[in-house]
């Protein structure tokens, strides 16, 4: 794992912040590019932003079955304690799943940093429904 600028990506996820200046002179901009394709994220400029986001609202990123096995079992309970005994591993492994699906989502541009955020991801990509819970 890698941490930049305070988050946590793994090292195929890793991300570079490079300065940019407008033409004008005014306050520098700072695009992310992920190291994989080089796309467009996070703080972009706005209309290269609203670009990325079309085709990233589509994507959704390769949950691994224990990964998507984790997810279920947290949104179901009602702490990562509960959840790692539902499926006999440590509290700390839960947390590990969670960071590297958080990181997955943030790279396709569709951050989820919230347990309720994290469920809607779930319910768009067909993880998960509002039936199970």
């Amino acid at each position: 794992m890698t941490a930049v600028n305070d988050h946590a990506v793994t090292e195929a996820t890793a991300v570079h912040i490079r300065p940019m200046r407008p033409a004008t002179g005014h306050r520098s901009r700072r695009m992310a590019t992920s190291t994989h394709s080089g796309e467009l994220f996070a703080s972009a400029p706005p209309a290269e932003r609203a670009t990325h986001r079309d085709t990233a609202t589509t994507a959704a990123p390769k949950l691994s079955d224990r990964e998507v096995q984790v997810l279920r079992a947290w949104l179901l309970s009602d702490s990562k304690r509960e959840a790692a005994a539902r499926l006999f591993i440590t509290e700390a492994t839960v947390s590990t799943h969670l960071t590297r699906i958080k990181a997955k989502y943030a790279a396709l541009g569709r951050p989820a940093r919230t347990k309720v955020a994290l469920f809607v991801r779930a319910v768009q990509d067909g993880h998960t429904t509002f039936d199970e819970h």
